[in-house]
């Protein structure tokens, strides 16, 4: 043995780091419910634990701390639950549910099942049930080519025959008869473009699933539904236009219906991330340059461009994507005007950033925006706001 060996060994026989180590290795060990002899015997080092006692006369006082008919004892073992009111009578009629007695169980159907399978077959297609909410797919008429293209035949003759728009204001009921239709046309296209998609694209009938899908996404913009036309846009930018643009298939419409899905995001879901990707360099198509100029305006706050741009809307259904962005836009410029001028006109307010209504409601939208910032109103309609330090918008 070598003199190094030696030092050690000498060094670990007279230096108690050892015995600690043991004595620590059997407390751990206990405390973990092992023996020494590291044999497990959970039951023998519990009972053993100095706070057994109290344990148990915590245990036993259960009873009267949380009421005698919430906990039974501990020595009543022959129905270990809870013993709350009713719960007898609740098994009583869980056990009739399996029973084949109507008067105590489920009762039999009373929908004549073979007549609504039997309608699938006789109806038209604008009876059709949604795909999404059917079984009986087998037998819808919407699953064959006929079947869509008469349901294709049936949206537009609906369209063809709305009322005009001048109609409906001399009849006093512009609103309700516009959701009204507007409702049931894109109730027919979901229907459709499920079947659409169901059948692979009207089996690859590129041509005909563009048609339907840029259709919907219009007047899903203009009833304001978003979230059919999240569908409609979806299925087009991320699905009809990629697979037909290998095709050679001309898409002359994808440019605005690429900027309508842009500004879905910009104005209404407020998600910038989701629209950058379908950005194209400069000098690309207006109405791309067009959703390009509303994203960045409202990235910067840029109030003036925003509602330069709102009132040149180049379409009705980027308005109404505009219109979901339109309060937030009104905020954020009252907020600039509170903080940045002494005072504004009223009337130069309300076109700035197209407010309408009555002064007195303006004023309290005005009052409400600017954090009760204006100090006074003046006879001739002018605002003057209260003067802060080092306000930040």
């Amino acid at each position: 043995m070598s003199s190094a060996d030696s030092r050690w060994a000498t060094a670990n026989a007279e230096s108690p780091r050892s015995n600690n180590a043991q004595d620590r290795s059997r407390t751990q060990s206990a405390r973990n419910g092992r023996r020494p002899d590291n044999s497990f015997n959970s039951r023998d080092t519990f009972a053993q634990r100095p706070f057994h006692a109290t344990d148990k006369a915590n245990f036993a006082k259960l009873p009267q701390r949380y009421g005698r008919g919430n906990f039974r004892s501990s020595q009543d073992t022959s129905n270990n639950r809870y013993d709350r009111p009713g719960m007898d009578a609740l098994a009583s009629q869980m056990q009739g549910l399996h029973t084949s007695d109507p008067s105590s169980g489920m009762k039999k159907s009373k929908r004549n099942w073979d007549a609504e399978h039997a309608n699938l077959k006789r109806g038209g297609v604008q009876e059709a049930p949604l795909i999404s909410r059917t079984t009986d797919k087998e037998d819808n008429l919407l699953l064959t080519t006929k079947g869509q293209h008469e349901m294709w035949q049936h949206i537009q003759n609906k369209i063809a025959n709305m009322s005009t728009g001048d109609e409906r204001e001399a009849m006093g009921y512009k609103d309700i008869i516009d959701q009204e239709e507007l409702g049931k046309i894109i109730e027919l296209f979901r229907k459709l473009r499920e079947a659409i998609f169901a059948t692979r694209w009207s089996n690859n009938d590129f041509n005909f699933s563009i048609q339907v899908f840029e259709l919907s996404s219009t007047y899903c913009a203009l009833a304001g539904n978003m979230g059919e036309l999240l569908k409609s846009l979806k299925g087009l930018t991320q699905e009809l236009y990629p697979l037909a643009e290998p095709l050679n298939i001309q898409l002359p419409n994808r440019p605005h219906y690429t900027a309508l899905y842009i500004l879905y995001h910009v104005c209404y879901t407020h998600s910038l991330s989701k629209a950058v990707p379908y950005l194209q360099p400069m000098k690309s198509h207006p109405h791309l340059e067009y959703a390009n100029a509303v994203m960045h305006s409202v990235l910067h706050t840029n109030y003036c461009r925003w509602f330069r741009l709102y009132k040149q809307s180049p379409s009705s259904t980027y308005t109404t994507l505009l219109d979901s962005c339109l309060p937030y836009m009104q905020e954020r410029a009252i907020k600039i005007f509170a903080t940045s001028y002494y005072n504004i006109s009223l009337n130069w307010a309300k076109t700035t950033v197209c407010m309408t209504g009555d002064d007195q409601s303006v004023l309290e939208k005005i009052r409400e925006w600017s954090g009760g910032r204006i100090d006074r109103i003046d006879e001739n309609q002018t605002i003057w706001f209260k003067r802060r330090n080092k306000t930040r918008v």
